[in-house]
């Protein structure tokens, strides 16, 4: 399966229900951990869904749209990627009045009911996102922008594309060059004038094959 980074979304039904906005990937054993889709009303009201990579069906070759096997009513049914939790676990009446007093002209604005909330993901332990700003970071400080990921039969990541310096040229790098995977970072353990060379030999290969004849 073939994922990139703000991927149409539709039902099984065909109808349009948003976006791809993180790739959930297990930093452990590079497979895939579901998805976040984002509604397709991102303007308003927008709502981040969190999707299983079980439920994720097909990618158009034509349109580029990722299928889901869901209806829309149970895509609407789905958890939130993200949560607030009261950390001190009490609940507070917060007023819904404004107070005004015409001496001083002070007006009360009540605190927001989020101000004493943390943000938490709803998702297992080991998945780490990966959105637009993912980056891909060398050894020596050379950062590149990942664009698209490949993934296996049983949800295992082959290989990811990347371009550098804002290039319009995507590499294709096989997930065993990746030393680690961090939430929005993705590491390789090698420089830059060791990945070119790499890069480089599937192109010679190419290149010497051509001559050689086929009897």
């Amino acid at each position: 399966m073939r994922l990139r980074l703000g991927n149409n979304v539709v039902s099984r039904e065909e109808r349009p229900l948003g976006r791809t906005k993180y790739v959930l990937l297990n930093q452990f054993n590079l497979k895939l951990g579901g998805l976040v889709v984002q509604s397709r009303r991102w303007l308003i009201d927008a709502k981040e869904s969190l999707l299983p990579a079980s439920l994720c069906q097909i990618v158009s070759a034509q349109t580029g749209a990722l299928q889901l096997n869901l209806t829309v009513r149970q895509f609407e049914s789905l958890e939130p990627y993200w949560e607030y939790q009261n950390e001190s676990q009490e609940d507070e009446n917060y007023p819904t009045w404004l107070h005004c007093n015409p001496e001083a002209f002070f007006v009360y604005h009540p605190p927001h009911p989020y101000s004493e909330s943390k943000r938490v993901r709803n998702c297992e332990a080991g998945l780490v996102q990966l959105g637009s700003s993912a980056q891909l970071l060398l050894s020596d400080g050379t950062r590149g922008r990942i664009k698209e990921f490949y993934f296996g039969p049983q949800s295992e990541l082959l290989c990811l594309t990347a371009s550098f310096n804002n290039a319009k040229n995507n590499f294709v790098l096989p997930s065993s060059w990746l030393a680690s995977v961090e939430d929005e970072r993705l590491f390789l353990d090698m420089g830059r004038s060791e990945l070119v060379e790499r890069l480089r030999w599937p192109s010679i290969l190419a290149a010497s094959l051509e001559g050689v004849s086929q009897d």
